[in-house]
This record gives C-alpha cells, structure tokens and sequence, in this order.
C-alpha cells in the first residue's frame, strides 16, 4: 500500500496518466491530459476513493 501513498505524486510529475480498476475486467478510473483531468466512478470506485487515490479534487467530466 505505500505506493499508492505516491500516486499523487506520479500524477503530478507526469503529461498523461491513465489508472485503471482491474478488479474483474480493465475499467478506467481516472485519466490526465497534460492539465485535464477526468474520473469515472464503478461499484468498486467512488468519485471520493479516486480523488482520495489521485489528490485532484476538479476534473473536466
């Protein structure tokens, strides 16, 4: 778990990131582009968990 703890940090040194759920089939859950960012909620993942995940509470979507 401590390198989910980086994520924020990895979304922020990076132009595009794209995280998926693969939990029972690949689902995209969050997408950056250079300075837009997008979020998708699932059954597993709520609006709050990927921003929690990420640390970027505005998004584009």
């Amino acid at each position: 778990y401590k390198s989910l703890k980086l994520i924020p940090e990895l979304v922020k040194l990076c132009d595009i990131v794209h995280i998926y759920d693969n939990t029972n089939e690949p689902f995209r859950i969050f997408k950056k582009r250079k300075e837009i960012y997008f979020h998708w909620e699932n059954k597993y993942w709520k609006y709050s968990d990927i921003e929690k995940l990420t640390g970027i509470k505005e998004y584009h979507n």
